[in-house]
């Protein structure tokens, strides 16, 4: 099956996408327009979040897997990767305006990573079950200057949420 690089399909993450909406994909710093949001039942003016669209843009663009679309509407993403290269971090730093990216560094081990694991993804891992996984047989290169740094064997979550609220009232992306 093929599919044509324009036409994208996709969950509305949080938010709402409107026909006329400028995106853009922040790996490549590509944007386009939304000319039409499609769906079974047809087409939409809006999207809110839940809602599974198929969004086709103005412009020929390939998005890889796990690429996103945001919306330039002066909102906020958190986005949670596995980019285990400084290099790969750096390019997208470098994709937004100065002081618009903040690296946010939740700092497990390994052992605490294997402990926490439900799903059994790091013994398989470890057993060769799983080539290439990040950590094991591929390596994780961490930041070295994050804006903000979790110890995540040691910080609950709802803390770990506290912290990253603050860095984001503190750098003006929220309003205290």
């Amino acid at each position: 099956m093929t599919r044509r690089p324009s036409r994208q399909s996709a969950t509305i993450d949080s938010g709402w996408v409107r026909v006329g909406d400028t995106v853009v994909i922040p790996s490549s710093g590509l944007t386009s327009t939304v000319r039409r949001i499609v769906t079974f039942d047809g087409d939409l003016k809006e999207a809110a979040a839940g809602q599974a669209v198929n969004l086709v843009l103005a412009d020929e663009i390939d998005i890889s897997r796990g690429d996103m679309l945001v919306v330039e509407a002066g909102t906020i993403a958190l986005v949670a990767f596995i980019s285990p290269f400084r290099s790969d971090r750096q390019m997208a730093r470098e994709l937004l305006d100065e002081g618009e990216f903040l690296e946010i560094f939740v700092d497990t081990p390994l052992d605490v990573c294997r402990t926490r694991d439900v799903k059994g993804l790091y013994a398989k891992a470890f057993k060769g079950e799983i080539p290439n996984f990040t950590g094991v047989q591929s390596p994780y290169e961490a930041p070295e200057a994050p804006e903000l740094r979790i110890d995540g064997s040691t910080t609950p979550p709802e803390n770990a949420a506290d912290r990253i609220v603050a860095l984001l009232e503190d750098r003006d992306f929220l309003l205290p």
